[in-house]
């Protein structure tokens, strides 16, 4: 029933926002508009997940007193407890991880 009225209320001031600027200024200002706007467009905010990346460094350096070093797979990162934007990781060089195929040796000769 809520629906209803709802529906009702913004069309019958959808019909009156055709006669000039100030009907179509009350309808946005509407109780009516901002619940069927809370409806049909749902805040993104609890979507929403912010986490902190790793930065990639060739040079790694500790920021704070907190920062530690630790190796994982041959790479080095820096983590941090209490400042998750400290946060870095190794650089890999690009052409050590190329995967080398009879394709990346170039034209095959006869």
């Amino acid at each position: 029933m809520q629906q209803f009225k709802l529906l009702r209320g913004v069309f019958s001031l959808t019909l009156q926002s055709r006669r000039g600027f100030s009907a179509a200024q009350n309808f946005l200002s509407s109780p009516y508009f901002k619940q069927w706007n809370q409806v049909c467009f749902p805040s993104p905010l609890p979507y929403l997940i912010q986490f902190r990346g790793f930065k990639d460094k060739d040079v790694l350096t500790k920021r704070c007193k907190d920062c530690y070093f630790q190796r994982i797979d041959g790479r080095w990162f820096v983590f941090c407890k209490t400042h998750p934007r400290h946060k870095q990781r190794q650089r890999i060089d690009e052409k050590s991880k190329w995967i080398i195929t009879h394709s990346t040796h170039g034209v095959k000769k006869f």
